[in-house]
């Protein structure tokens, strides 16, 4: 029904200025250990591991001429952020 369709946002990051590169990957997913280096955009080999494990590696930004851009994080998925530009603005919660 409508319900199974439906999914739950545990967290979300509203972007008003700048930009953060932004790993999401599933909650079963499990490719790096705490205080592991953030991989980076000219690592294909990592961003393509990201990818393979059914995760994503994206810059977040807001698109020309918005205010504002924000990203829903689903229940229980890591997501890692890595300052992208000279300075930025962001808000967001999560429901725990």
């Amino acid at each position: 029904g409508e319900a199974s369709r439906r999914v739950h946002v545990d967290t979300y990051i509203t972007m008003a200025n700048g930009a953060k590169v932004v790993v999401m990957l599933p909650k079963d997913k499990k490719l790096y250990k705490a205080g592991s280096r953030f991989p980076l955009p000219h690592e294909v080999d990592e961003v393509r591991r990201i990818v393979e494990a059914g995760g994503y590696y994206f810059t977040l930004e807001p698109p020309r001429g918005r205010n504002m851009v924000t990203l829903f994080t689903p229940k229980g998925w890591h997501h890692w952020l890595l300052g992208h530009s000279e300075w930025h603005c962001i808000f967001g919660a999560s429901r725990f």
